[in-house]
C-alpha cells in the first residue's frame, strides 16, 4: 500500500500587535530558515505597500492555505482584495 504523504497548509495573518500575539500564542506562527514569516503586525506607521506587497506575498504562496487579515487592516488594501 503506497503511503500518503500529508501536506499542511498554514494560515497567514494581517493584523495588529494584539491580534498578531493572540495567534501566535495558539501556535500559527512559522519562521523559514530564510527567515520569512506567515504573519504581519501592522502599525500606524506600517505603509500601505508594505501590506500590499505582504498580501500579494501571503496569496502567491502555495503553503499558504487561508489569510486571515483584520477589518481595519483590510480597508487600507481594499482594492487589493477587490483585484484577488
Amino acid at each position: 500500500m503506497a503511503s500518503r504523504i500529508k501536506h499542511t497548509l498554514l494560515v497567514a495573518a494581517i493584523a495588529d500587535s494584539t491580534t498578531i500575539t493572540g495567534l501566535l500564542l495558539t501556535g500559527i506562527g512559522e519562521r523559514s530558515l530564510k527567515g520569512h514569516t506567515n504573519f504581519l503586525v501592522v502599525e500606524k506607521e506600517t505603509l500601505d505597500s508594505t501590506i500590499e506587497s505582504t498580501l500579494r506575498g501571503f496569496l502567491d504562496r502555495e503553503d499558504v492555505g487561508i489569510v486571515l487579515i483584520s477589518q481595519n487592516v483590510a480597508e487600507r488594501v481594499r482594492n487589493t482584495i477587490v483585484e484577488h
